[in-house]
């Protein structure tokens, strides 16, 4: 799996940061699925940028201390579509043993599925 690089958010002290707006940071998808290291702040884009077709995004969950799995599978993303994943629960049911919270685009576009991890203040 491919790691995602983060985009932090601007935060509510103008002074201590750069002027203008923040730069979204964007990574193709990779063919094998992508993971970012989960600290309970993060929120993932996916977005369709091509002309392929739709595709289908899963964000994998783990089993909960209930011995249950809830993932986020089958969200269509048409061709120019984005869609915004979390803020997850840091608590057990998302985060892989290793820290992770794991992403795989599937279908005709995903191809063109590029992903964002924003990192709230």
């Amino acid at each position: 799996m491919a790691v995602l690089t983060k985009t932090q958010c601007k935060g509510p002290y103008p002074s201590t940061l750069t002027t203008g707006g923040t730069t979204i940071t964007w990574t193709s998808r990779s063919g094998g699925g992508d993971e970012f290291v989960y600290t309970g702040k993060e929120i993932l884009l996916a977005w369709n940028n091509g002309a392929t077709g739709t595709a289908t995004v899963a964000v994998s969950s783990v089993k909960n201390a209930q011995n249950r799995t809830g993932d986020i599978s089958m969200v269509d993303i048409a061709t120019g579509a984005m869609v915004a994943f979390g803020q997850f629960d840091k608590s057990d049911g998302w985060m892989a043993s290793d820290g992770n919270i794991d992403v795989v685009a599937t279908g005709t576009g995903a191809a063109d599925i590029d992903y964002a991890v924003l990192v709230l203040f």
